[in-house]
């Protein structure tokens, strides 16, 4: 059953990542200061085409759970469906990049179209997260849902934007107005990363008050899957301490390290990631099962 979800999980892993690089290097870009334009314009060819591909990967993997394209594109006529509204929102934001890439390449991309994209990108992710809730499995069917989704969004976020950061900087240190302003994006995301943590205990006594199934799910993550549980946060926090490392190591004129320290913090927090989604769907008990065989 669970091997049936692969292609889910990677789709909504996938996109998120995009969405979230999406985000974050739109934020980057609107706090580095004015004098650093010439950056600016660097790192917008470095970290837009890293969006696409991600994208497209994960739209990809999506029709495989659906069946065929063709069924994804049908699957509800209703508006209402928020099945329906991922679809469309998450095919709309990749809409924009393509003609955010396109505005980039010619040098018109404006603050207005960044933006509008980034925002449609996060709605895009609130739609993922409520066709889960809306579902018969509390596990999913929780404010937790959209925690551990936004959270993942802005940490697979900080891998993409701190690439492209890198990237466009060459084998050069960082200078200070940048290292500032990407201390800024990573202590922001840090705020979104650590909420689904802070909530793990009202999400776990929730689960243990309500139905069986909600009991079920609560079981598996105090007993079968604890261990895992506490090994994914080990990984994504110790992913996101390196990384900040990096951002305050930027004195030291070690490229080699530095990169180390990115391939690093990115194996980390990927395994996190990939680890939480696989939580999240093993644990997910139905309602229209009998909990207790």
């Amino acid at each position: 059953m669970f091997l049936e979800e692969w292609p889910l999980l990677l789709f909504t892993l996938l996109s998120q990542a995009a969405i979230g690089t999406f985000f974050l290097s739109t934020l980057f870009e609107t706090l580095l200061p004015s004098n650093q334009e010439d950056k600016a314009t660097a790192f917008i060819k470095t970290g837009i085409p890293i969006v696409g591909p991600l994208m497209v990967a994960g739209l990809f993997l999506s029709f495989f759970h659906l069946g065929s394209p063709l069924s994804a594109v049908f699957a509800s006529p209703n508006l209402s469906s928020w099945l329906v509204r991922e679809i469309l929102s998450t095919s709309v934001f990749f809409a924009l990049w393509v003609i955010c890439f396109v505005a980039a390449k010619k040098a018109n991309l404006t603050p207005v179209l960044q933006w509008t994209t980034a925002i449609v990108g996060l709605f895009a992710v609130f739609c993922m997260a409520s066709a889960y809730t809306n579902s018969i499995r509390p596990a999913w069917a929780h404010l937790n849902t959209y925690f551990i989704f936004f959270a993942a969004t802005f940490s697979l976020g900080l891998i993409g934007t701190t690439i492209s950061v890198a990237g466009c900087n060459g084998k050069r240190v960082l200078s200070s107005e940048i290292t500032t302003t990407l201390r800024k994006v990573v202590l922001s995301a840090v705020v979104v990363i650590l909420v689904p943590l802070l909530y793990q205990p009202f999400f776990l006594s929730s689960l243990s008050a309500g139905e069986p199934a909600a009991l079920a799910s609560a079981n598996l993550y105090g007993k079968d899957y604890l261990l895992p549980m506490i090994l994914r946060w080990l990984l994504t926090l110790t992913g996101i301490a390196v990384l900040y490392y990096y951002v305050r190591s930027q004195s030291q004129k070690f490229y080699a390290f530095s990169m180390k320290l990115v391939c690093t913090a990115t194996c980390l927090i990927v395994a996190g990631e990939l680890l939480g989604r696989c939580l999240f769907f093993v644990t997910a008990v139905s309602t229209q099962i009998d909990v207790f065989h």
